[in-house]
């Protein structure tokens, strides 16, 4: 309701809001939407005072795995093309910076060329519809046994969007890589049997249901 929208009333802003939607859905690619279970988090490194200095924050986490899986769907693409982050100019940059600069380091099997750049929702459109994608991400994240939301079905129509979280089901495994990371173990992290192996079965596992 600012800028060029200023004055518009609510029932206006909606009815544009339905119009919109449907062009995101439209377009020839995925999005991908991480999580993780504050709480669940917190009970698997209660006692654990040797990991959250290795973990960050749940944000910059979180970010890494994006990164991570875009890493390696552009493996199974078998495609080596330039891929260029863009992130929101916010209170997370460094966090988002740190978690992309340890996937470039440690996770970038093909040694992919990639960068990073942080802009305005303001000014930058695509980051506008990440936002919608993140909003409504985090609305089916944090009820995932309700009936989906209408704008999330019209997003994702097709099941073309990856939605995983880090819950009481897979915390152990972020326990466990946290620790391979402290050992100094980071090449077991991307073998076919670690790492790389879980990720991608969690990618295909959630590309054949909403969660």
């Amino acid at each position: 309701m600012r800028g060029e929208f200023e004055g518009w009333s609510e029932p206006d802003r909606d009815e544009l809001v339905k119009k919109l939607l449907p062009i995101i859905a439209d377009a020839d690619f995925p999005g991908i939407v991480i999580g993780i279970h504050l709480d669940e988090f917190k009970k698997a490194l209660s006692g654990r005072t040797d990991l959250p200095s290795l973990f960050g924050t749940p944000y910059g986490a979180c970010f890494q795995w994006v990164v991570q899986s875009l890493m390696y769907l552009q493996i199974r693409a078998r495609n080596s093309e330039r891929i260029a982050f863009i992130h929101e100019r916010n209170d997370f940059q460094a966090e988002a910076l740190d978690a992309f600069n340890f996937v470039k380091e440690y996770s970038n099997p093909q040694r992919a060329a990639i960068g990073i750049a942080f802009g305005d929702k303001q000014t930058y459109t695509p980051l506008q519809a990440a936002d919608i994608l993140a909003y409504e991400g985090n609305k089916r994240m944090r009820n995932p046994n309700k009936p989906e939301r209408r704008p999330w079905k019209i997003l994702n129509p097709d099941r073309r969007i990856l939605a995983a979280h880090y819950g009481r089901n897979n915390m152990h495994d972020l326990i466990e890589r946290l620790e391979k990371v402290r050992d100094g173990r980071i090449d077991e992290i991307n073998q076919p049997g670690g790492w790389r192996g879980y990720l991608l079965g969690t990618l295909q596992a959630s590309s054949a249901r909403p969660l």
